[in-house]
């Protein structure tokens, strides 16, 4: 018994197994015709990444992402045998814009990705399904979809642009009429041009990001600098005292400040502050706080009114944002040895004597912006021989160490009842609770500014 296997062939060439030659015909005919198109495979591989490397060359002199998706679409109209392109970008309000096209001077408008809306444009629904949507004279494009601009019977597809899953736009690709349809390997095109161009898409939005954030970086360093000149560079040292004062920000810049005003050449004005928050906001308040305290010379010896005055301009402001600042203002004259202080809310100065003991000083009044009209006591206190004065923010006491716990009132209290006694500059006192909080707090970060004011008799120091 005779087996024969026939092989399927078309219609025009089947021939019997029995013919060798013209099976051998058949089968050289295939195989250059597997050839030919392998080649022709490779040869657009070829030209896609000469067209890939070329235009990613060009982006690296201009960094114009524009121009490098339109020569890069461009190459691919030729690549691919197709007569137009259409280029569209996703925004941050979710909407499909005109980004580029074959047509030059053609602006298309904005394609909302709204999925409740009924016949979306092509280049909606391949962004919200995520998948190629194709046209062709059976299948054309509905007469109000804007790919019709470039021709209402031709052929292509419409390509969402992904990148790790995330949509940036969409790639459309068409022909016109007559022209024959895009064979697999012209599809296969399309989306690795568009995988290259969501890559680009994503380096020039991280490039965009990383210049924006060198120049906020760089705003604040200059917003750090002004702010710091704003702390005096020089402390008076009146009559024989000494003024040491300190200031850290957790954040580049902040809202805690102190100031000294001479009033007399035995007398100062000491303010020390704290606008409620951190950053630039805060250091804003800050600025303008200081500014509205120096405007108004006539007040310096009376605390209370000078905190009246500027909590009535500035209360519509800080009210409007929901911000409040706290205060301390003390008006002392070395030579009459007499302090006259007034608190909006803020911290107590404290009063060290030299056999250890400790005053709190803490006249009643609330934080500027509370209220517009808001009372504020004076106090008077009499400076005696030997004594220290600390100024604070919060900032100080609820400084953390890594374990979470806070510095405390208590423990700032103990060190300034230890230091009371003993015979130290302002400078080393200064020096002294700096490294305490050091300590403290050693390799945490602080979460709120930090800022003192000291006042020490310098011939008691020396002694």
């Amino acid at each position: 018994m005779r087996m024969v296997k026939y092989r399927s062939l078309p219609d025009a060439h089947r021939v019997r197994a029995s013919d060798p030659l013209t099976v051998y015909k058949c089968k050289l005919a295939e195989s250059e015709q597997v050839i030919s198109e392998m080649a022709e495979e490779l040869s657009s591989c070829y030209e896609t990444l000469s067209a890939i490397f070329r235009c990613g060359a060009e982006l690296g002199k201009t960094n114009n992402i524009r121009t490098f998706a339109e020569s890069l679409c461009s190459d691919l109209l030729q690549i691919t045998e197709s007569d137009w392109y259409s280029l569209r970008i996703l925004t941050s309000d979710r909407r499909l814009v005109h980004f580029a096209s074959s047509i030059a001077g053609l602006r298309l408008e904005g394609l909302p990705l709204d999925a409740a809306e009924s016949a979306q444009p092509a280049e909606v629904r391949a962004a919200l399904t995520r998948t190629d949507i194709w046209f062709n004279p059976k299948n054309p494009l509905p007469d109000n979809d804007p790919l019709t601009t470039f021709g209402r019977n031709g052929r292509g597809m419409v390509h969402p642009i992904l990148f790790a899953d995330n949509l940036s736009g969409t790639l459309s690709v068409g022909k016109r009429e007559g022209r024959p349809p895009f064979t697999a390997a012209q599809a296969n095109i399309v989306q690795t041009f568009a995988d290259f161009l969501a890559i680009q898409f994503i380096n020039a939005q991280l490039q965009e990001n990383l210049i924006q954030h060198k120049l906020v970086t760089r705003e604040l360093e200059i917003a750090k600098s002004i702010q710091r000149a704003l702390l005096p560079r020089v402390l008076p040292q009146p009559c024989g005292f000494g003024l040491a004062g300190y200031c850290e920000f957790a954040q580049t810049v902040g809202g805690d400040f102190y100031d000294v005003v001479p009033v007399s050449d035995s007398a100062l004005l000491l303010i020390i502050a704290d606008v409620m928050g951190k950053g630039i906001p805060a250091a804003m308040f800050a600025a303008i706080l200081r500014s509205l305290l120096r405007a108004a010379p006539e007040l310096n010896r009376q605390p209370a009114a000078l905190l009246q005055r500027v909590n009535r301009l500035l209360y519509e402001e800080l009210s409007e944002v929901e911000m409040f600042i706290t205060a301390q203002l003390a008006y002392v004259d070395f030579e009459k040895r007499e302090m006259i202080t007034a608190s909006a809310g803020h911290c107590p100065v404290l009063l060290g004597f030299m056999n250890g003991g400790i005053r709190t000083i803490s006249p009643d009044g609330i934080p500027i912006g509370i209220l517009p009209d808001a009372p504020f006591e004076a106090h008077v206190e009499r400076i005696p021989p030997g004594a220290k004065l600390l100024f604070y923010t919060d900032g100080v006491t609820d400084a953390r160490n890594a374990n979470g716990a806070f510095f405390t009132e208590e423990r700032l209290l103990n060190w300034f009842q230890c230091i009371s006694t003993e015979a130290r500059t302002a400078g080393e006192l200064k020096a002294s609770l700096v490294g305490s909080l050091r300590r403290f707090q050693g390799d945490a970060a602080s979460f709120d500014d930090q800022t003192f004011l000291i006042v020490a008799e310098q011939h008691f120091a020396r002694r």
